[in-house]
């Protein structure tokens, strides 16, 4: 979508995911963290890392407040800037996942990941929360089927193209 708009000419992604974390698992001193790391500083020998991607919370709600979430993600974000990545990011709203009666769009987590939303180094690149209908999620309401992942993408896409 980015090369077709034409905002790039090329576009390389490095994906560096891994299914059902929480936040915690992600900043320093997170298990998950270091793994991260080694990725970039791979990455950062043949190319230059100009923007990130963030989509992650499904597996915060409802055990992580606010306040975790982005002390959380402030260290994670303070890991990419020692080793020199000062690229924009582009976060998700991510909170649902699956069927639960006590879920609500003003859940915690959410609110946690709306308040990094910056405008300056970081953006809002989806709200899945609010975006997808229940076609857009595979049988289990959690996953993204075919028209949730495209929605996603061009929720994104629209994200870095708007932020320059």
């Amino acid at each position: 979508m980015l090369i077709s708009e034409k905002a790039f000419t090329s576009v390389v992604v490095i994906s560096s995911g891994i299914a059902a974390t929480p936040i915690a698992r992600w900043k320093v001193g997170g298990d998950l963290n270091d793994m991260l790391l080694a990725t970039l500083r791979s990455v950062k020998k043949k190319y230059k890392v100009t923007h990130i991607i963030w989509h992650q919370g499904e597996s915060d709600f409802p055990n992580t407040t606010s306040q975790s979430y982005v002390e959380s993600f402030q260290s994670l974000r303070h890991s990419l800037h020692n080793l020199n990545i000062n690229s924009p990011i582009y976060s998700a709203i991510a909170t649902k996942c699956g069927p639960n009666e006590h879920w609500s769009e003003d859940n915690p987590t959410a609110l946690g990941q709306m308040e990094l939303i910056d405008n300056k180094n970081i953006f809002l690149g989806a709200n899945t929360d609010k975006l997808l209908l229940e076609q857009d999620r595979k049988s289990d309401q959690c996953h993204l089927s075919e028209s949730g992942q495209i929605k996603t993408a061009k929720s994104y896409a629209t994200a870095i193209i708007n932020s320059f």
